[in-house]
């Protein structure tokens, strides 16, 4: 609990908290699962900053998926 007040300690306010993110992501999954029906999608996740995010929704998913990772990155490589 410590913790958790250090992390947000800058911040003025939440706007959702965990609970209103975890029910928007099992409405999510619910609808792909519906939209999806007798389908196998392929699931794209762009590394880093959606991993979690992908994580939580492909567990929501009950259809067989197809799952690739990528990373993207903003750096010019020379």
């Amino acid at each position: 609990m410590e913790n958790e007040r250090k992390m947000y300690q800058d911040m003025e306010r939440i706007f959702f908290t965990k609970e209103q993110i975890a029910e928007a992501v099992k409405k999510l999954g619910q609808r792909i699962t519906e939209d999806y029906a007798g389908k196998a999608p392929v699931m794209v996740c762009i590394l880093k900053g959606a991993s979690l995010f992908f994580a939580d929704l492909i567990r929501e998913i009950d259809l067989p998926l197809t799952i690739e990772i990528g990373r993207a990155s903003c750096r010019e490589r020379v």
